[in-house]
């Protein structure tokens, strides 16, 4: 929701951490900011980074779609034949009137 201003409004959150991963984030955020008064901030930009790419996965997901990984032979082998190269159907397309 967004205030009179126009402002998005923030909730405050509570959330558990290990140390380490916490200690890692406060560095991460003092060599991109020179404090870590912004932690806040760049929590939220990484919980905004990572949310399309959970819903896309989750999609995949409810269509029974397979998501093992393809190797690049299986690719090649189930691409469809170009009848010329894009150089000769381009010359054909101009030498038409």
């Amino acid at each position: 929701m967004e205030d009179a201003d126009g402002k998005k409004e923030l909730k405050k959150v509570g959330v558990y951490v290990d140390e380490e991963t916490w200690e890692r984030m406060k560095e991460y955020t003092f060599r991109k900011h020179s404090t870590t008064r912004k932690l806040s901030r760049e929590v939220r930009e990484i919980l905004k980074a990572n949310l399309p790419l959970r819903l896309v996965k989750e999609g995949v997901r409810s269509l029974d779609i397979p998501t093992d990984r393809i190797r690049g032979e299986e690719v090649k082998d189930g691409r469809a034949e170009m009848p010329s190269s894009s150089t000769e159907i381009v010359k054909g397309m101009r030498a038409r009137p």
